[in-house]
This record gives structure tokens, sequence and C-alpha cells, in this order.
């Protein structure tokens, strides 16, 4: 095998390994958005709710 090709096989599993490492990162922070967006949609429900229940007091109390 002469040096190029074997320089040549160095670099494609140097791109492969940071393929593989940016791949990670972006599942790591995909899970992380997915966490944070659950959280807010939660957030938002039980807020909703509770103006739900105020307006239902509100027009009974009326």
């Amino acid at each position: 095998m002469s040096s190029f090709e074997e320089n040549n096989h160095n670099d494609v599993k140097e791109i492969t390994n940071r393929l593989d490492q940016v791949e990670k990162q972006l599942s790591s922070q995909n899970k992380r958005w997915k966490t944070v967006k659950k959280i807010l949609l939660i957030i938002a429900g039980l807020y909703l709710l509770l103006i739900v229940i105020g307006i239902i007091q509100f027009i009974s109390a009326g």
C-alpha cells in the first residue's frame, strides 16, 4: 500500500469518526428540545385549564 493510499484511508476514518460525533450531538440536542417542548406544553395546558375554571366560577357566581 502506498503512502498516499494510507493517508487517504486515515482521512476517511477521521471523517467517519467526526460524522459519528456530530450525529450523537444532534441526537442529544433533539432529545433535550423534545423534553423542553413537553414541559412547556404541560405548563400551557395547566394555565389554560385554570383560566377555564376561573371563567366558569365567574359565570356561576354572577
